[in-house]
């Protein structure tokens, strides 16, 4: 794990810390089981002050590998030969919800540093990492399902710029698009 994704960690957790030492709270953890389904992982702690509860706040990891849809929707990468994998994201997830059960529509955002790995089909295991950073506004809707188990969706669109690291690999370039869409299921459990 690298040096600024260790500060990030650990900014995120100090600053969840110190909203729990301000009230009462809540906590929830969520995963996206897709990311599983694409080699990858996800865990999200979330945590709900009590005297705001119409408001969630978390920090979250995942990883997944790109399938080959995601990485043909930027025109300059379709069948280009590409294999992306999200090794890490680390982001800091701020969530509103219209009733203060947490049931229902939500409006959220999120920021998070994200480390890819690439290779192409005709550059042999030759491989480059670029680290971007993400900023994106969502919206989702929350449906019960028991008395602690939740799932959640959401949609979102977002921008996203390199950071560091390289996008070429030999004479092809990846091309990263700013603009990101993206969507989730989570399932989660409200402690």
């Amino acid at each position: 794990m690298s040096v600024p994704t260790k500060l990030i960690i650990f900014t995120l957790i100090s600053l969840l810390f110190q909203i729990n030492a301000i009230a009462d709270t809540e906590y929830e953890i969520e995963v996206d089981p897709s990311t599983y389904a694409l080699n990858g992982y996800s865990l999200h702690v979330r945590i709900v002050p009590n005297n705001l509860p119409n408001l969630r706040l978390g920090v979250g990891i995942y990883s997944l590998e790109f399938p080959d849809v995601f990485t043909n929707m930027n025109a300059k990468n379709k069948d280009q030969g590409w294999n992306v994998d999200l090794d890490q994201g680390v982001g800091f997830f701020a969530e509103y919800y219209f009733n203060s059960t947490r049931e229902g529509w939500l409006v959220g955002a999120q920021i998070a540093q994200q480390r890819f790995n690439i290779t192409n089909e005709d550059s042999g295991s030759e491989q480059e990492e670029f680290t971007n950073l993400l900023a994106m506004p969502y919206v989702g809707h929350r449906w019960p399902l028991g008395e602690h188990f939740y799932a959640q969706g959401w949609f979102g669109v977002g921008y996203t710029e390199n950071i560091s690291g390289e996008t070429q690999l030999g004479n092809r370039n990846y091309d990263i698009d700013p603009v990101v869409l993206f969507g989730a299921v989570h399932i989660g459990y409200a402690f």
